[in-house]
């Protein structure tokens, strides 16, 4: 998508992730009314094992650093946090969210109904 020159909307995240679990449905709810197709990309498997390279990081990392964060674990690399949402245009990030609402936290408890609002309020705005 990005060396092609493509758009798309990519949603980065796995399975076991507990706020990916949060976020899915509500990104799924915004795509369906925006009818916007949305592109998962798993970033872990069942165990957590990372499903990507470092050289596929890097590659990330030169298009999209603004929603990339630095892993303090990792010498400060570029990393993906997830859920993350990007919208491409051309092949550029042209908008994005990472994360779900500020201040939530998802092994504490679920999504109250005015965060799942506001969360798919933001993806809706990178969906259109």
């Amino acid at each position: 998508i990005f060396r092609n020159k493509k758009d798309a909307v990519l949603y980065f995240g796995f399975e076991s992730c507990p706020w990916c679990k949060q976020a899915k449905p509500i990104l799924k709810t915004a795509a369906k009314k925006t009818k916007i197709k949305v592109y998962y990309v798993k970033t872990r498997d069942k165990n957590k094992k990372l499903l990507y390279t470092e050289k596929q990081r890097k590659e990330l990392a030169k298009y999209m650093p603004g929603y990339m964060s630095k892993n303090k674990e990792a010498n400060n690399k570029l990393w993906l946090y997830v859920p993350l949402v990007v919208r491409v245009e051309k092949g550029e990030a042209v908008s994005g969210h990472k994360g779900t609402i500020k201040g939530y936290n998802a092994k504490k408890r679920k999504m109250t109904a005015k965060e799942k609002r506001e969360l798919e309020k933001k993806y809706t705005e990178i969906l259109e």
